[in-house]
């Protein structure tokens, strides 16, 4: 008896060493801290412009205080050490990351939940907008030491719901950075399909999935750790409504949309917006002649495009055209709008006339790489009344595969178009790459090469 008296206390004795955090959640004190707010986001982002500093440290008197509302959310694992607040739990004038070195945030910084900041010791940068709060530590506003976390932030019991603001696309500014916006009449692009939020084999720390607004055909990108507990999930092929979390990528660039969890997407409309592609339903076997054929390699600089019969065309009257480049011995056609300081770019390259009519079961086939991947966007056309003035032409997009790139490198992987059958067409045609982008928000380089058409 004596023995299993022993094992019982030493059983008893084991389970209180365990940590509580095994089986609960610690309970965090619930009262009203006595705390007194004398400033707001929108005058701390003020003084820090004021200072004309990249790096603004308040001093260890200053006894201001903010208070804000907690927008995002890390149990999903799509924000990580970076809590996102806004200065009102409804139509927010303002926003701010704090960045702070906590894992699971939520258990203690739920959305929703009120808090206060104090500033003295604290540091705020700002790159291109998107206001950051942090510690210094050397020349870098770092996140806030686990020690330290209490001390600048204050945990209030009020918890609001957060009402996120509509926007359209065309009226998003920097002002609604750091936000939750809800955005309707959303779909995923087409081009999108069958993909998952960050799972593809070229998702590199983020993955970046193009969404349109059917009201205006305005795009954006919605970004996803690859750390997301959701990143393997399939995106959504219908359209509705989206909310999320406004943020400036990792070279604070383009705009981004960030959610906390899929419960943040609700497209339950079927009706989706995708443009009218030319669709043949002959689909025929490439033949073994070749009908046209243009590598570029004959071409000693970009002017003789033009003298080919090729045009070479900037819709805006910019100098960003397709120009011809050598690479590893390897001559192709490259457009970006890197550097050229044109916001709005349209520039478009049209093939010469190719004749379809003593010719059968066509089928198109081109090669595209994409680089430096930041949201411009390349799509291909077919005319079959080109005269030499796209704007006065008809024009039908094409479905075809169109190359994605990393974000901050260049690629040296060429992406096939697939096969497109012409077979339906029996008239002079002319095919038209479409680049839109502009400088600096969205400026990807495309290269096009081996433009191909076979015939029976």
């Amino acid at each position: 008896m004596k023995t299993i008296y022993t094992l019982f206390v030493s059983f008893i004795l084991i389970l209180g060493c365990l940590p509580e955090t095994e089986f609960s959640l610690p309970e965090l004190e619930n009262t009203e801290p006595d705390i007194s707010v004398n400033a707001n986001l929108q005058s701390v982002k003020g003084a820090y412009l004021q200072s004309g500093l990249e790096i603004l440290t308040f001093p260890a008197d200053d006894e201001s205080v903010i208070e804000g509302y907690v927008i995002s959310s890390d149990a999903a694992g799509n924000f990580y050490k970076n809590l996102i607040v806004q200065d009102s739990p409804e139509k927010p004038g303002a926003g701010i990351e704090i960045l702070i070195d906590q894992g699971d945030y939520y258990t203690k910084f739920n959305v929703g939940r009120k808090i206060y900041v104090k500033l003295a010791g604290l540091s705020m940068t700002s790159n291109n907008g998107n206001y950051t709060l942090g510690y210094l530590i050397g020349n870098e506003v770092a996140a806030i030491p686990a020690t330290m976390i209490d001390k600048y932030l204050i945990r209030s019991a009020s918890i609001e719901k957060i009402i996120p603001k509509t926007k359209e696309l065309t009226q998003i500014t920097e002002n609604d950075i750091n936000t939750y916006i809800s955005l309707e009449n959303i779909q995923f692009s087409d081009r999108e399909s069958g993909k998952t939020y960050s799972g593809e084999k070229y998702d590199q720390y983020t993955g970046d999935r193009e969404i349109i607004q059917c009201s205006n055909q305005m795009s954006s990108l919605l970004s996803t750790s690859t750390y997301a507990s959701f990143k393997s999930y399939i995106i959504p092929d219908k359209k509705g409504n989206l909310h999320a979390v406004l943020r400036k990528d990792y070279y604070g660039e383009n705009y981004i949309l960030v959610i906390n969890d899929p419960s943040s997407i609700s497209f339950d409309k079927n009706e989706r917006c995708d443009p009218v592609y030319y669709a043949c339903e002959a689909n025929p076997a490439p033949g073994k002649k070749v009908l046209y054929f243009e590598d570029f390699e004959t071409f000693k600089n970009t002017n003789g495009l033009l003298s080919s019969g090729w045009t070479n065309w900037n819709a805006n009257s910019g100098n960003c055209r397709y120009e011809r480049k050598l690479l590893d011995s390897n001559t192709f056609v490259r457009i970006s709008a890197y550097e050229t300081s044109e916001e709005n770019v349209e520039a478009w390259l049209v093939t010469p006339k190719i004749y379809l009519d003593k010719t059968t079961k066509e089928v198109l086939t081109f090669q595209t790489k994409a680089s430096y991947d930041n949201g411009a966007k390349l799509t291909v056309w077919i005319s079959t009344d080109y005269e030499g003035n796209v704007n006065s032409a008809t024009w039908t997009q094409l479905r075809v595969k169109i190359a994605e790139g990393a974000k901050n490198k260049e690629s040296n992987i060429y992406t096939n178009s697939g096969e497109l059958s012409l077979d339906c067409l029996e008239k002079t045609i002319v095919i038209g790459f479409k680049y839109m982008g502009g400088d600096p928000v969205k400026t990807s380089t495309f290269d096009i090469d081996n433009i191909l058409i076979q015939t029976e």
